[in-house]
């Protein structure tokens, strides 16, 4: 069993962000709401990106996120079927 992918800083990108890899995670100051800091993390599976200030689909409900990156927890789990449907436990995929 290979060991889970872990979430690792970088600068951002400066060209295209799919140059990036599963796992990596950047400041997206764009993104950010007043209470919470956005961070970009490149997800497995193809599913694309993820941004810790999204609200769930259809709902104003965000995902809880704890942890100073890369060590974060995020809770409940993302859902991006049928690509990826995992968490992020303590800066690691599963």
């Amino acid at each position: 069993m290979m060991p889970p992918i872990q979430l690792r800083v970088i600068e951002s990108p400066t060209g295209s962000k799919w140059d990036t890899e599963v796992g990596d995670m950047w400041r997206a100051p764009s993104r950010d709401d007043p209470d919470r800091e956005a961070w970009c993390v490149h997800l497995p599976g193809n599913a694309g990106f993820w941004y810790t200030t999204e609200r769930a689909s259809g709902t104003d409900q965000r995902w809880e996120v704890n942890g100073t990156p890369p060590a974060i927890t995020v809770t409940p789990s993302i859902d991006c079927t049928p690509y990826w449907h995992g968490s992020i436990t303590n800066g690691a995929f599963s």
